[in-house]
């Protein structure tokens, strides 16, 4: 079964990825940096206005200086704060939901600006205070001329494709063509039969069947898929995206009118959009300097430590310090995890003893590959392993880019077939040092859990996912969950 990862199907996999990596990057960028110049062309015009304001009444000193790094102050938190909370999100959300977003962050931050320099008694907290009042109002504004003016270019926008399943496929695809403010610009609609009512005209933007989903979007550069509800079961959706847009970097769905979501959605119409964020190359790059950055951090500061633990293991059972064991990484190829050495020299022939010896055991080894009760574990080794602290030695792999901090359990080549259904999902991405599974009960879930928590994992990486699974990690290690 493993020979079936076939290098050459992982390599054409992996340059049409890179292919749609930047393709994607490229119309994000072309869609959110003329909002970002809007918003920073609102910032300058307002703190202008609270400048020269400020000025003729001689409420302060105009000190250019101090009020530039004023302005470069507010800049970087308005710019942070917007993207933190995915207001430069190409794909434009609900209006309203958007205001309000807007209003948090101008808000808080202005609030915050304002009160330092007041408290400091700095004279400059007018222009902050009479910022804030001209923000809200004239930032949504402008926003919203902006878009519309955009809309009308060829250029901006992310290019989607539409599915849909319903008769009046017409009337559903001009709607999106009138909505070009939101950010996606449909190419064309996919679908297995036009209605026989469709006029010539929207005929010619039928692009074909479903079933070639994956060629027409390489072919028109969509990387996006619009997917409407209408026309298929609730229980059918999910079914439909992972069968037939799994290619796709994102998937937005758009329900009935009758029965909208909440109002935190996208559009007016209320669409839910999944985006699979491990396509990006910003999203890997980000990946990649936290995994440097805290493994670094590790290194050195537990060294000593790290020392410590080798002294005592070379005193407690002579022989190798470290276990490499062979795993699968990314794209399928083979790596050596490394370990400190838990395990007696002739572990293999201890074990075959073992399990021939008992039924039970061997049940237990087949079913999860561990052994509650091992008996290859020395003393040293059992402690190791009840904290966690054995797989240290990762961090080799982690700065080497074998391995990832957070990520999918490594598994081995005898494990392959049991991942079969969603290998090509797991070999997306770097195996972790930890990851939902280790934080998820460990040991103590079944194996299928296992596969499903990994999957899991994948499909709904974000950099806070990986924070929340780091910090949750720490829990456990200091209470054992799950570890023997």
């Amino acid at each position: 079964m493993s020979d079936s990862i076939s290098s050459a199907v992982i390599n054409n996999r992996e340059i049409k990825s890179q292919g749609i990596n930047f393709a994607y990057s490229r119309q994000i960028l072309q869609t959110v940096f003329p909002l970002l110049l809007i918003d920073t062309a609102c910032l300058i015009c307002c703190f202008s206005i609270a400048y020269f304001t400020g000025s003729f009444f001689d409420i302060y000193s105009a000190q250019t200086s101090s009020c530039l790094w004023l302005l470069l102050v507010l800049f970087g938190g308005m710019a942070s704060s917007f993207l933190i909370l995915e207001l430069y999100d190409p794909v434009g959300m609900h209006p309203v939901y958007e205001f309000r977003q807007m209003s948090l962050c101008n808000g808080v931050l202005y609030i915050m600006t304002t009160w330092a320099m007041f408290y400091h008694q700095n004279p400059h907290w007018v222009i902050t205070a009479l910022m804030f009042p001209m923000l809200l109002i004239l930032t949504p504004v402008c926003r919203a001329i902006g878009r519309s003016l955009l809309a009308r270019t060829k250029w901006w926008g992310v290019r989607c494709l539409v599915f849909s399943a319903d008769r009046r496929v017409d009337e559903l695809y001009y709607n999106h063509l009138n909505n070009l403010y939101l950010g996606l610009r449909p190419v064309g609609f996919v679908q297995d039969e036009v209605p026989d009512g469709c006029s010539d005209d929207i005929r010619q933007h039928h692009l074909g069947k479903v079933s070639e989903a994956k060629e027409i979007s390489e072919a028109n550069n969509a990387h996006v898929s619009l997917v409407h509800r209408r026309g298929r079961a609730e229980n059918e959706l999910g079914t439909f995206i992972r069968t037939n847009l799994k290619s796709f970097v994102r998937v937005v769905t758009q329900p009935d009118d009758s029965r909208l979501p909440s109002i935190q959605a996208i559009g007016r119409n209320g669409g839910i959009s999944f985006e699979d964020r491990l396509m990006l190359p910003s999203s890997k790059f980000t990946k990649r300097l936290v995994d440097l950055a805290i493994s670094c951090s590790v290194l050195l500061f537990g060294l000593p430590f790290f020392t410590a633990i080798a002294v005592w293991l070379k005193i407690a059972d002579p022989g190798p310090l470290f276990f490499g064991h062979e795993r699968i990484c990314k794209n399928g190829k083979r790596f050596k995890a490394w370990k400190f050495r838990t395990m007696a020299v002739n572990s293999d022939e201890i074990l075959k003893k073992h399990l021939a010896e008992n039924p039970e055991a061997k049940e237990e080894w087949d079913a999860t590959y561990k052994l509650q009760d091992d008996p290859r574990v020395s003393l040293p080794g059992r402690i190791l392993r009840k904290t966690s602290l054995d797989e240290l030695p990762q961090i080799w792999n982690i700065l080497v880019g074998e391995m990832s901090l957070v990520g999918p359990r490594p598994i081995v080549v005898g494990e392959v077939e049991r991942y079969e259904a969603i290998l090509e999902n797991y070999i997306r991405v770097q195996p972790g040092l930890t990851g939902l599974w280790q934080v998820s009960g460990r040991n103590l879930t079944t194996y299928k859990r296992r596969v499903e928590l990994d999957d899991y994992y994948v499909r709904n990486w974000s950099v806070w996912f990986d924070f929340y699974i780091i910090g949750r990690t720490f829990k456990t290690v200091l209470l054992r969950e799950g570890a023997f």
